[in-house]
């Protein structure tokens, strides 16, 4: 397990905090994120007291372009989306006060423009990445699961090279190449202990592919 598990590696001075994000906004994928944590998909290292796993949805809907997010402005070029905030791994179940936004994303310079009432997980930057790849893609989840990962990279399915980390642009360029173009699939993190990702044109599709990894991995 890499020391600077959880630690957020781009550039969040842009940061606005504000208050907790309507119900609205967050009523599809909260129930999601619940059932990954009952799973032990999503949560924490409880010896390095670190969160692991995260969960986003692109913002498509007026719902999420509500309340404390009224101000953030659609932007069909951009990837924005919610996502489940940094070290929130450990509650069984969030509120709006868990979820923040991520208004624009830039690789390059590997800042996040995020606003919310906790900041962006560190995995945001490589979730900006798969949205960036395909505008179809409608949501990004992130497990950590050691059976998943060991039998993904041994079976040669998808994946990042080994020595790239988590969270950084480097990681993100590596995940846009294996994404491609697709509009879901797939991939492990070599470099991430333990780290999948999913992403699909809905947060269902994307639930489903990991139930379907999550099946062929670990069923007795």
């Amino acid at each position: 397990m890499p020391i600077d598990e959880g630690v957020i590696k781009f550039d969040a001075s842009q940061f606005v905090e504000t208050a907790a994000l309507d119900d609205a906004s967050i009523s599809e994928i909260n129930p999601i994120r619940c059932t990954l944590y009952e799973k032990k998909l999503i949560g924490e290292y409880r010896d390095l007291n670190i969160g692991y796993g995260n969960i986003s949805q692109r913002m498509r809907q007026p719902s999420q372009f509500s309340g404390v997010l009224s101000n953030v402005k659609p932007n069909p070029l951009q990837a924005q989306f919610i996502i489940s905030g940094t070290q929130t791994g450990y509650l069984d179940t969030l509120t709006g006060r868990h979820y923040t936004c991520v208004a624009s994303v830039d690789l390059q310079g590997n800042t996040l423009q995020c606003q919310g009432p906790i900041m962006a997980s560190s995995e945001s930057l490589t979730h900006g990445a798969i949205y960036l790849c395909n505008d179809t893609i409608n949501a990004v989840i992130h497990i950590h699961n050691k059976t998943i990962w060991q039998g993904m990279l041994k079976d040669k399915l998808k994946h990042t090279p080994s020595h790239i980390p988590y969270g950084t642009f480097e990681m993100a360029q590596a995940v846009q190449l294996v994404v491609a173009k697709q509009s879901y699939g797939s991939l492990a993190m070599a470099g991430h202990e333990d780290g999948v990702m999913f992403y699909g044109e809905s947060l269902q599709t994307a639930f489903s592919l990991c139930m379907d990894m999550f099946e062929r991995y670990t069923a007795s």
